[in-house]
């Protein structure tokens, strides 16, 4: 308690980033994320049973579940058209149909479907509001009780991290109901919880190795690629600060316990399968920024032609967690102004960053730099696929939020700071493209794209009912997410210490 009322104006950004977030879960109707008709029947259909919503089907493989699960994405992949389909259909559990469409296979780790499968009942869409701020509240708590936890000089790391890399796919997902943000949390808070760990003693030490645990838990328990994402941020933190005191029972035994959960949610999943073997659909049109590529060719080429074709193509995949890529069914399109100015502050802290390297933080860089590039040309060359189809922006950045927290851990003893300038910079740019996101991805659930116009209460054809209005949730959302920006540029800079805005001068006399 006594560093939460150290931190001034800090303790509010709890709340701030709570109602931002939030903004962002009202902002998408139910199905809105990704794969959302698998997710949410196996969210619906974790405890099968004559009695239950989600009845038994006819083999172990399949499920009798309401039918506005799997029909929910109704205007996925149809831009042009609103949400309004969804009223149609309804939001009750009846009627219901037999599907195979879930996680009754084992595809998934099952732990994020079990959770929330706690608050799923019988109204489809009060069930889904829960859940998305059960997932807000999650984030919020671990990042408070890390950032509370860690040694001051590491306090910047973890908040601009996350700053850097969340406009506007870590928004979207972290208030959506898509396992996507578990392993989103839980890689990124894992990671620099056990860097904490290592750099502290006593109480404070035993928190940040829970917290580092249960992060990884976290992350494991929603995909696989997630527990082998939370193996690899503990291996860099080991790289960049091993040294003779750290070699003790107390570090071998969270990393094992890490190593053991994420063996078992690993194993014990399809998706490694998958990962191995590769996966997609070679003749499938390649889908990314823009729509489809057609100079690439949909007959099988050669394995030289389609590795050099992904290799040089994976940073399509890296800027797409910037707004280059469609959120939602990537069929929510974005201005150029989101991608070019969220993905301007990153390379601008990515610069500030690399000033202060030593080498055993350059090798930690260049690791993970090859896991982001070697990873999905693996997983989608040996599938015959090419870069823009299957693999996902989403599913590499749980890695870019790792990339640039260790980014910004400092490791040389030089200044390695903001000025007040520059941190309202990054706070402003990330505050007007979170705001135009916002506002795209509003409109396009509450008219469909072929209604233009700024006033979203104008036209409204599919909205939450007896809710805010829609220009309302806008506008709240957008306050507070630029109030916590601009408070975290105003007291912490990426060294933890206050910024430059806060210190006091320093008046020297001068002697004639």
């Amino acid at each position: 308690m006594s560093r939460l009322k150290s931190t001034r104006f800090l303790k509010f950004v709890p709340l701030f980033l709570v109602i931002a977030l939030g903004a962002w879960a009202y902002a998408s109707p139910i199905g809105s994320s990704p794969d959302d008709n698998f997710h949410l029947t196996s969210i619906w259909c974790t405890q099968a049973a004559p009695d239950a919503i989600c009845a038994e089907g006819d083999s172990a493989v399949t499920r009798t579940v309401p039918a506005i699960l799997l029909e929910a994405p109704c205007y996925a992949y149809k831009p042009e058209l609103s949400a309004e389909c969804l009223d149609t259909i309804g939001y009750s559990v009846e009627p219901t149909v037999l599907t195979d469409v879930g996680n009754f296979a084992g595809g998934y780790p099952p732990l994020f479907y079990a959770v929330m499968n706690l608050f799923a009942g019988a109204d489809v869409q009060v069930s889904i509001l829960i859940m998305r701020f059960v997932n807000i509240l999650l984030f919020a708590g671990l990042m408070t009780a890390t950032f509370l936890a860690l040694p001051a000089r590491r306090r910047g790391t973890l908040l601009w991290s996350w700053l850097i890399t969340s406009v506007p796919l870590g928004m979207f997902l972290l208030a959506s109901n898509n396992p996507s943000s578990w392993a989103m949390i839980g890689v990124g808070i894992s990671w620099i919880a056990f860097l904490g760990f290592l750099e502290t003693l006593g109480r404070q030490r035993v928190v940040l190795g829970a917290l580092s645990i249960l992060a990884v838990v976290i992350a494991a328990g929603a995909r696989a690629d997630a527990a082998v994402y939370s193996l690899i941020g503990i291996a860099v933190v080991l790289l960049i600060r091993f040294r003779r005191s750290v070699v003790n029972w107390k570090t071998a035994a969270v990393v094992g316990v890490a190593v053991l959960v994420c063996a078992i949610f690993y194993l014990t999943s399809t998706q490694a399968v998958s990962a191995i073997n590769g996966f997609g659909n070679p003749g499938a049109p390649v889908i990314g920024p823009g729509g489809a590529l057609d100079d690439v060719s949909t007959e099988n080429p050669s394995i030289i032609a389609l590795l050099a074709f992904n290799v040089l193509n994976a940073p399509m995949l890296w800027e797409g967690v910037f707004g280059s890529w469609g959120l939602g069914w990537l069929d929510t399109e974005l201005p150029s102004i989101v991608y070019l100015g969220s993905l301007a502050a990153f390379v601008s802290l990515a610069f500030i960053g690399f000033g202060n390297v030593n080498r055993r933080k350059f090798l930690a860089l260049a690791a993970i730099g090859a896991a982001l590039w070697i990873l999905p040309v693996y997983v989608l060359t040996r599938g015959g696929s090419h870069i823009g189809i299957e693999v996902q922006p989403r599913y590499l950045l749980p890695l870019i939020i790792l990339f640039a927290g260790v980014l910004l851990v400092k490791v040389r003893d030089r200044p390695f700071v903001l000025t007040r300038g520059q941190a309202h910079l990054v706070a402003l740019t990330l505050s007007l493209a979170n705001f135009v996101a916002l506002h795209f991805n509003m409109r396009r659930y509450i008219t469909g794209i072929d209604f233009m116009g700024w006033n979203l209460n104008e036209g409204i054809e599919w909205w939450w009912q007896g809710f805010l209005s829609p220009m309302a949730v806008l506008i709240i959302g957008s306050l507070s997410f630029a109030i916590l920006a601009f408070v975290i540029a105003r007291e912490v800079n990426l060294d933890g210490s206050r910024s430059p805005a806060l210190r006091r001068p320093v008046v020297k006399a001068v002697h004639e």
